[in-house]
């Protein structure tokens, strides 16, 4: 296995278990978020970083189109954290 080929990671759903996996994700050595995606209007369209309180851009977009993101990114992973 290539130990320097990051594990890609779309998070689905940015309530509080999503924006805490998000936080976990950056964090973690080996992960990449390369995607986000929310239905709420007032998340869709913010810099993740920005929502996430961080205090600095990740020119990450938080989007709605879940199959426009999956497409675009290519996910080894996706956290699903929506409501059921």
């Amino acid at each position: 296995m290539d130990t320097t080929k990051k594990i890609k990671v779309v998070q689905l759903g940015l309530g509080s278990i999503g924006t805490s996996c998000a936080k976990v994700v950056l964090n973690k050595n080996g992960f990449e978020l390369v995607g986000a995606v929310d239905v709420a209007e007032d998340k869709v369209g913010t810099d993740l970083g920005d929502l996430l309180g961080l205090n600095r851009k990740l020119n990450l977009e938080v989007s709605a189109d879940v199959q426009k993101v999956l497409a675009e990114t290519e996910p080894d992973v996706v956290l699903h954290t929506t409501q059921s």
